[in-house]
């Protein structure tokens, strides 16, 4: 809760309005309703916010009095001698901006929550007192059809937020009920010139990586024995240099859309609800499509993705594993002068900020678009399959026309994204997988916690795509062949027609020049896994 505070306070705007909109929704199909009474409720909400309001002025000062704050141990380790004032002060600062800051949150955690319980509670019951659930429900079923990723879509506009309103690194803008992304006409030169500086950035840091390793790799270390610690730094130092040669790359194009060509992400995006509003006026009903466990993982995405950039390049320079260590310090640091020390210290710290939030920021839209492009295209084709054949002769060619138009996108998506995207993502993100893997087993227990609670969350985000957007991505390709054979298998056609849907050609997410992405693909994926980390389990 304290995090939606501070960092995504439109999150909470967003819930708390519409609770007035469903609630003035309900009074008109009501007509009347009776009021709820929530008397036990409000006066434990007064209780709490006047006990949190009153204890975190005192409670600082008993704790710090009673040597029972945590800083104590670490600041005095009871060596009262040593007593300072500033000490205490900075203590009791601490202590107070943190019982505050929780007061804070568990009041808004209370309040909000009962809020949206009792009012969702109070509407259903509404609804169903007047028995207006079943008047309701096929125009809930009819708009949840309007827009199959709606969920998506709504991560998609956060994303926007957190990387565009907070951190200036898309030049997009989003609109929910259009449907629509717009690029921002007024972007300063200045940051369009360090969106691409960022993209290059990342390049030349993958190449330092990619010549760094290779030097660690083949040079021999100094010295005929090594210790046993020295050669577990040369070990991590080695695994860091190759995550972070082949994790990038694997991203680098989606990071070149944004910087260099944006107005394609656009196209792509935006003609996905053209295409869907074409549909349902050509399938009657259908039902609607649910994406939870994506939006979940998208959800999970953005939290770690978020986060991870900024206490990760000074855990790893701390640790001496980032490939500029080598490059401008090596390891004779200490004949180094501080200022030297300090300003390489912060140029190898600003460069991986710069390479992480840029390689975190592709790899959110990265999965974002793909789940977007994927699923909606899956779901169209399929809603068309198990749509029947139209009496009339225009709906029936105003559905070869819309598959047309979804062939030349699916065209111009692989054409200007996919068939250079897709083979380094496979390539490089099954290399990343499996390394990650690796580590996550091998190095359990041999790294600090700090360092190496990176490894589990690389391993788990990768995952997702192998796990999720392969399968939609090859599901393209499956409902495009079923909805042709469906189409030219059908009797009462007339020859135009029947000619027509014989000459079209499936849709799919291309692979360079590897064809499209299939079923195989996945079983594939996963085979070439887990036969390389058992491999390397074995090996090393």
């Amino acid at each position: 809760m304290s995090y939606v505070i501070s960092f995504t306070p439109i999150v909470a705007v967003v819930i708390m309005s519409c609770i007035v909109q469903f609630q003035k929704e309900v009074r008109e199909l009501t007509g009347t309703r009776q009021p709820h009474n929530y008397y036990v409720a409000e006066l434990a909400i007064e209780l709490m916010l006047w006990m949190t309001y009153i204890i975190p002025f005192p409670a600082p000062l008993f704790a710090t009095c009673l040597n029972l704050d945590p800083l104590h141990s670490l600041l005095e380790s009871n060596n009262e001698e040593n007593y300072c004032i500033i000490e205490f002060l900075f203590r009791n600062l601490i202590v107070f901006i943190v019982i505050l800051d929780v007061a804070k949150a568990a009041n808004a955690f209370f309040i909000v929550g009962l809020m949206v319980t009792c009012s969702t509670k109070d509407i259903l019951h509404d609804l169903v007192k007047f028995n207006l659930i079943s008047r309701v429900r096929p125009l809930a079923s009819q708009y949840l059809s309007d827009m199959a990723t709606l969920g998506i879509w709504k991560l998609f506009d956060l994303f926007v937020h957190v990387y565009d309103h907070k951190l200036h690194l898309l030049p997009f803008n989003v609109s929910i009920p259009s449907r629509q992304v717009y690029l921002q006409p007024k972007t300063s030169k200045n940051r369009l010139y360090f969106l691409k500086f960022s993209t290059l950035c990342v390049l030349t840091h993958t190449l330092i990586s990619l010549t760094i390793l290779c030097k660690s790799i083949c040079a021999k270390p100094k010295g005929t024995e090594l210790t046993a610690t020295s050669e577990m730094i040369r070990v991590v130092r080695i695994y860091t240099h190759l995550l972070m040669t082949l994790f990038p790359p694997a991203f680098l194009a989606m990071s070149y859309v944004i910087s260099f060509t944006p107005v394609v992400a656009a196209v792509i995006i935006n003609s996905i609800a053209e295409f869907q509003k074409e549909v349902k006026e050509l399938v009657v009903t259908h039902q609607p499509h649910k994406y939870f466990a994506a939006e979940v993982a998208i959800t999970l995405m953005l939290l770690v993705t978020y986060i991870f950039p900024f206490p990760a390049p000074v855990v790893i320079t701390y640790f001496k594993v980032d490939p500029l260590h080598s490059l401008l310090n090596g390891d004779n640091e200490e004949d180094c002068f501080i200022f030297l020390f300090l300003l390489t210290l912060l140029v190898r710290n600003s460069v991986l900020f710069i390479v992480m939030v840029d390689v975190c920021k592709a790899l959110n839209a990265y999965f974002m678009v793909g789940l977007m492009v994927t699923c909606s295209t899956k779901d169209i084709l399929q809603d068309l399959t198990k749509s029947n054949l139209h009496p009339s002769l225009a709906k029936r060619l105003q559905e070869i026309n819309l598959y047309r138009k979804m062939f030349l996108w699916n065209k111009y998506t692989n054409h200007n994204f996919c068939s250079f995207s897709v083979p380094p993502l496979i390539f490089f993100g099954l290399s990343v997988v499996i390394l990650s893997y690796y580590g996550t087993i091998r190095m359990a227990g041999k790294l600090d916690l700090v360092f190496y609670i990176g490894l589990p969350l690389i391993a788990l985000l990768s995952s997702f795509f192998v796990i999720m957007l392969i399968p939609q991505a090859a599901r393209v390709l499956e409902n495009a062949e079923h909805f042709i054979y469906t189409r030219t298998s059908r009797i009462n056609l007339s020859k135009f027609e029947r000619k027509t849907w014989k000459s079209m050609r499936c849709m799919g997410i291309q692979v360079g020049s590897y064809g499209y992405v299939t079923k195989n693909l996945k079983i594939l994926a996963l085979k070439y896994i887990s036969e390389n980390t058992i491999n390397l389990l074995l090996t090393f």
